[in-house]
């Protein structure tokens, strides 16, 4: 539902009374609500700097998700209004997160205020007893990541009557010393200043800025109206993956239970992307195999793509569950407020980032040793996910940190290897698979020449992984 709203805002001293409109209009029975409105955006509050509100509000007369746009003036505002889905209350709607996602910047969108208004409501109403106008007395109570505020306003929003009602209502107020609102929106009260950009400067603010723009990953890859949900199967695992090694990693900066199961559930949705994932890497591995083994077998990969890649997708489309999936997104939001935090994410980066990092890469040290130890190459893939963590927590101290970036290109080094490892073994699983099912155009000799391809991938990419190993753990 769109609307055109036309109010006003005043000014009001906590214990200021209004004078009565009782003379110009006919005053209806006072109703009182207490409305809780939770506003979303991003951590540099763009949407705020061209005046968009978003909000979830229960416990008026509207309850739901609005998204405010600017009118033709300071008193018109374009509102629209859409239900809270039952499913995933938290999530900003669909429709809401298409009006405003090319205007993030890829940022994710997560609350930064909460607002608990009391409100007395009064309709104003004509000889006839038409509703021309409304009048609400709000006391608000507003904090914005830990910023606390306190006061009272008054709105007159019209209904059927003319703007030039709301002229004569506002000389009867400014007769009694009641003067417009400095700030049109609550909310841009609560925020107080226009943000500065700054660098985290506390262990947890490092971390949170992390998960803040892997957030901003996972909502873009989810809400994305052009792909599976949102784009392709890489984007939301590698989200995924991100988020759960750090909340791993640096899982002392969180205050105790914070995390509840977001590791967990993190983990099942990246099972859940793996299958659309793997078929994503085959058909980009096939298409390059078979440009070099025999153009002429082209076909093969479209045919893969068209039956195995498409019926994964849709797979995923139809079974995912929406509502955990939200549930994900809603509590990596809630691990971006300050309650959220242990007393150590006070202190320094270096002081405790630092030192669970290490315990990182102490653990691709005992990996190694053991695949070294090891006939198995397979080994070396327990390697490849220790050194995600390692890469991963690097990735995290360089914003804070810069002498760490060193490390961060070292230890992407080794998880791009040992991944090419991992992308020949899945392939090459595949392509006998293809064989048992008799794909079309897939020769004896074919096979061949594609498996042979693939192992000398592998094998050269353990090598280089293998080494890149050794070269990160010096560093480190």
């Amino acid at each position: 539902m769109v609307e055109l709203e036309i109010e006003r805002k005043y000014a009001l001293g906590l214990d200021q009374s209004l004078p009565s409109l009782a003379g110009t209009l006919i005053e209806g029975p006072i109703n009182n609500y207490q409305l809780v409105a939770t506003y979303y955006d991003t951590p540099d509050q763009r949407l705020r700097a061209e005046r968009l509100v978003i909000r979830r509000r229960t416990g008026g007369r509207d309850d739901g998700w609005h998204l405010k746009a600017p009118g033709q003036d300071a008193d018109h505002r374009v509102e629209q209004q859409l239900p809270i889905d039952p499913d995933a209350p938290g999530l900003v709607p669909p429709g809401f997160w298409e009006e405003v996602s090319q205007r993030l910047g890829g940022q994710p969108l997560v609350p930064v205020a909460t607002l608990h208004t009391f409100r007395q409501e009064q309709d104003l109403l004509g000889a006839d007893h038409a509703v021309l106008a409304r009048l609400c007395i709000d006391e608000v109570y507003s904090d914005a990541a830990g910023h606390r505020d306190h006061w009272r306003e008054a709105e007159l929003e019209l209904a059927a009557g003319q703007l030039a009602l709301l002229d004569e209502l506002e000389a009867i107020l400014a007769a009694a010393g009641i003067v417009r609102a400095t700030d049109v929106a609550k909310i841009a009260r609560a925020l107080g200043a226009a943000p500065t950009a700054s660098a985290p400067a506390t262990a947890g603010q490092v971390v949170q800025a992390y998960l803040a723009g892997q957030l901003g990953v996972l909502q873009h890859w989810y809400r994305d109206p052009s792909g599976l949900p949102g784009g392709d199967a890489h984007d939301g695992r590698v989200a995924c993956r991100r988020l759960r090694s750090v909340l791993g990693t640096f899982g002392s900066v969180f205050a105790a239970g914070a995390r509840g199961r977001l590791r967990a559930e993190l983990r099942w949705l990246g099972l859940q992307l793996s299958p659309a994932r793997d078929a994503e890497v085959v058909a980009d591995r096939l298409a390059a195999g078979i440009a070099d083994c025999d153009p002429a077998a082209a076909p093969l990969v479209e045919g893969y793509r068209e039956s195995v890649l498409r019926a994964r997708l849709a797979t995923l489309e139809e079974s995912l569950d929406r509502s955990r999936v939200a549930a994900i997104l809603v509590g990596i939001e809630g691990l971006l407020s300050s309650e959220a935090l242990s007393p150590r994410a006070e202190r320094e980066p270096s002081a405790v980032l630092a030192k669970s990092w290490r315990s990182a890469v102490a653990a691709v040290r005992t990996e190694q040793a053991a695949a070294l130890q090891s006939s198995d190459e397979q080994a070396w893939h327990g390697v490849r996910k220790a050194a995600k963590a390692a890469r991963y927590g690097a990735e995290v101290l360089v914003s804070a940190l810069p002498g760490y970036d060193q490390q961060r290109v070292a230890w992407e080094q080794v998880t791009e290897a040992l991944g090419v490892v991992q992308d020949a073994v899945v392939t090459r699983a595949e392509l006998h698979w293809l064989q048992g099912q008799g794909w079309p155009g897939l020769t004896p000799e074919l096979l061949a020449a594609l498996d042979a391809r693939e192992a000398e991938a592998q094998q050269g990419a353990l090598a280089r992984g293998k080494a890149a190993v050794a070269a990160a753990l010096a560093l480190s």
